[in-house]
């Protein structure tokens, strides 16, 4: 027979290896089909044949310990038809012997039943329903613990099963649960332990939880440093009025005979199992943001599975004033742009709330921002930009410097803000443009200017050109040589794949000087010939800035005006921008 084997733990397995003796003192191992085995103890071995043929040895659940000199298992060698002596393989047990149990443990220890409050879904956070026995184990004899977290020998009782009720035994995926309607509030969990002849019991409390509080407050919304909603006023000046606003939220507590356990959250007041009952509110967002309806006392309850809450409120008709706005604008008009009117109302019991422009417009329930403010911009600034009762401003012309707009509280009149902002529209198709594309189109700095050239001759080729390319481009910058002197033209355009293919020439100081009719005396040039090579093909054009003219300041210079002209080739006609 095979070495001496030894089997400490029932969870120990061995195979079976065999080996015939021959004559001549050979010895060779015997395949597995030539075996005959008998289990001789099998209340304490177990014998199995795998599916690849190897004989298998387990100990039985509950094996008692066995010395060396008993025998568990007979093997005869099949072919020799029981002439030879059966061997019984030197097989040893060692194992330990139950001594006590380990505290039983939970996975959890409070529970709710379904339907009930604790188990809503209304809640942010919730006890679970069911849990398991997640530390069962028994001390051995030999110093170790056995784990029977999952083992049949593990039976389950109840205190009260019509509360919590208990699986079988540690087999079943869920081992205790709340029954829905049970009236306990904690039961006692009895874990019966059996090894063989020996029997130990151990037990646990789970508790059920229960709704402690309830609770319903009301913050003014939107909110602001004063959030307390005890009463709501009307808004400014508005006809017919506007009221405040307000949110109500709900919170729970829960509570268990396990003094420890504590749980809190929020409730959903959309959910389901939730009861609303306003009373003088009007909804206006949701199952959460009112407004009042009237002047008088108002309340929201709310009723979740059997418990209720409620928050009251006065509703006013005296007004918060409209005691301040605050506009603002973005830096450049460039085409469109609406002015921010962020508000500030206040006067009743040191109540101050100051509103964003997105709330001012969109969530205080004004019908327009004229409720709030009104906009005008002087006539001395109507050619340069408009403004509409929305306060959304358009660019009309380019301005050298920033514009003034007007604010004007609708509530007090004598209370006028200024905001102003540069005017610098960009060329659309078919026109030029001169400068920086933000703030003041010329900004000049230590003695010097750079000026930008813009243009945009989509229009011109669908109009003027017939859509035929535009195959040479000559732009004429226009200055008072007494106000400025050209010193470089720079260009920096390449429509060729990133690079410029025709004919480029830059002058800052040509010998002839601009016709006495376009009102300038001097003049720069950039000339573009020949642009019609590779991937250009000049029908593609947009809104472009390709060259610059850097320019000096003549000493005392501090104001001025300067102009851009253009002559465009396309299909051998001439054009000029801007026409006329």
């Amino acid at each position: 027979a095979g070495a001496a084997q030894s089997f400490t733990s029932e969870a120990d397995v061995g195979y079976l290896y065999v080996y015939a003796r021959y004559a001549n003192g050979d010895a060779h191992m015997l395949d597995d089909a030539e075996l005959s085995v008998e289990v001789l103890a099998p209340d304490t071995l177990a014998y199995s044949l795998t599916s690849d043929g190897r004989h298998r040895l387990s100990i039985v659940p509950d094996a008692l310990a066995a010395s060396c000199y008993d025998d568990l298992l007979s093997v005869q060698l099949v072919a020799c038809n029981g002439s030879l002596p059966a061997v019984a393989p030197p097989l040893e047990l060692d194992l330990p012997s139950p001594v006590a149990l380990r505290a039983l443990g939970l996975s959890v220890e409070v529970l709710a039943p379904s339907g009930s409050f604790a188990r809503s879904g209304a809640l942010s956070s919730r006890p679970p329903m069911s849990g398991t026995i997640s530390s069962a184990f028994v001390q051995m004899s030999d110093g170790s613990d056995k784990d029977m977290s999952s083992d049949a020998r593990v039976t389950l009782t109840s205190s009260e099963p019509a509360c919590v009720a208990a699986a079988a035994n540690l087999t079943a995926s869920t081992h205790f649960w709340a029954v829905e309607g049970g009236g306990c509030t904690s039961v006692s969990l009895t874990a019966i332990f059996t090894l063989g002849a020996w029997q130990e019991n151990a037990t646990a409390t789970v508790y059920i939880a229960r709704p402690k509080a309830l609770t319903v407050s009301a913050a003014v919304w939107p909110s602001c440093s004063s959030s307390d909603a005890t009463t709501l006023y009307t808004l400014g000046c508005a006809s017919p009025v506007v009221r405040q606003r307000v949110q109500f939220s709900a919170a729970y507590e829960l509570e268990a005979d396990l003094a420890s356990y504590a749980l809190s959250g929020t409730v959903t007041l959309s959910h389901s199992d939730v009861t609303l009952d306003p009373s003088n509110l009007e909804a206006v967002s949701g199952v959460t943001i009112y407004k009042g309806a009237s002047s008088g006392a108002a309340s929201l309850g709310v009723t979740l599975v059997g418990e209720a809450a409620q928050r009251s409120l006065a509703i006013s008709d005296d007004a918060l004033s409209l005691s301040a706005i605050s506009p603002s604008v973005a830096t450049t008009l460039i085409t469109t742009h609406r002015i921010a009117v962020s508000a500030t109302f206040s006067g009743q019991a040191s109540i101050s709330c100051t509103y964003s422009d997105s709330d001012v417009r969109e969530n205080l329930g004004f019908s327009a921002i004229a409720d709030v403010a009104s906009f005008s911009v002087d006539a001395a600034y109507g050619a340069i930009m408009s403004v509409d009762a929305d306060g959304t401003l358009t660019a009309l012309d380019t301005h050298w410097a920033q514009a003034p707009v007007a604010v004007t509280n609708a509530c007090d009149g004598g209370e006028v803000d200024e905001v102003s902002l540069y005017v610098n529209p960009t060329a659309s198709p078919g026109q030029l443009d001169l400068g920086e594309a933000s703030q003041a189109p010329l900004q000049p700095g230590n003695g010097s200017l750079e000026v930008k050239l813009w243009w945009d001759l989509s229009e011109t080729y669908s109009g003027a050109c017939g859509e035929k390319p535009i195959e040479t481009i000559a732009a004429f910058f226009l200055y008072h040589s007494a106000q400025l002197d050209a010193t470089s033209v720079t260009s920096t355009w390449k429509p060729h794949d990133g690079s410029f293919q025709g004919t480029v020439a830059t002058v800052a100081q040509p010998n002839d000087a601009p016709d006495a009719a376009t009102g300038y005396d001097a003049w720069a040039k950039v000339v573009y010939a020949d642009i019609v090579k590779g991937s250009f093909d000049g029908t593609d054009w947009s809104l472009i800035n390709p060259a610059n003219v850097t320019l000096d300041l003549r000493e005392g210079t501090t104001s001025g005006t300067v102009g851009l002209a253009l002559e465009v080739n396309c299909g051998g006609e001439p054009q000029t921008l801007p026409s006329g």
